[in-house]
């Protein structure tokens, strides 16, 4: 979704997102965007509505389930969930969801640490993410992952070492006993 709405923030989600609009028309999906804003959240999901209607040219489908953290939620729901930079996209993949991860953000602003797998040495393009503004390159991306097995894409989250760049901790048990430790027992 869109987190930046500076000309940084449009110029690198422009493409990608207009890409996904002709890969959704010629296969045939559904394109749903998780918006940044819930509903409450006046005037910014206001303006994140209209950005997205001005960039598409159409009415823009958001998925949010009614839960607490709907984001979550929404990347779980199945299909392929596609992330341009954000934290929310990382997450996804810690949590096994096919993610494809569309990070141009350093190649267009010349700003090191926005590529894909940053620290780690990762290649500019890989199975599942690219670093490049190459459309044909989102679109074999995108059908490599919906035609992948569940068994063969968990087998490609372990060859790119994406549990050495993030991992999912459900419950926060890691952080909770950090806490304990520096902090003590609750009053």
């Amino acid at each position: 979704g869109i987190r930046d709405t500076s000309v940084t923030g449009v110029q690198t989600c422009a493409l990608p997102i207009c890409a996904l609009l002709t890969y959704a028309r010629v296969n045939e999906k559904r394109l749903v965007i998780i918006p940044r804003y819930r509903r409450t959240q006046m005037p910014e999901r206001s303006r994140e509505e209209a950005y997205y209607g001005d960039l598409l040219g159409a009415e823009v489908d958001f998925l949010e389930p009614e839960t607490d953290n709907p984001s979550y939620a929404a990347v779980d729901m199945g299909g392929v969930s596609v992330a341009i930079d954000p934290t929310l996209g990382y997450e996804s993949l810690a949590r096994g969801t096919r993610t494809a991860m569309f990070s141009m953000r350093g190649a267009i602003c010349g700003l090191k640490g926005y590529s894909f797998g940053w620290p780690l040495n990762v290649a500019e393009t890989g199975f599942f993410w690219t670093n490049r503004t190459d459309v044909a390159e989102f679109f074999l991306i995108l059908d490599r992952l919906y035609a992948v097995t569940e068994a063969d894409w968990q087998t490609e989250l372990v060859a790119c070492g994406i549990s050495d760049l993030i991992y999912s901790n459900l419950g926060n048990s890691i952080l909770q006993r950090i806490l304990l430790d520096e902090l003590g027992p609750p009053a």
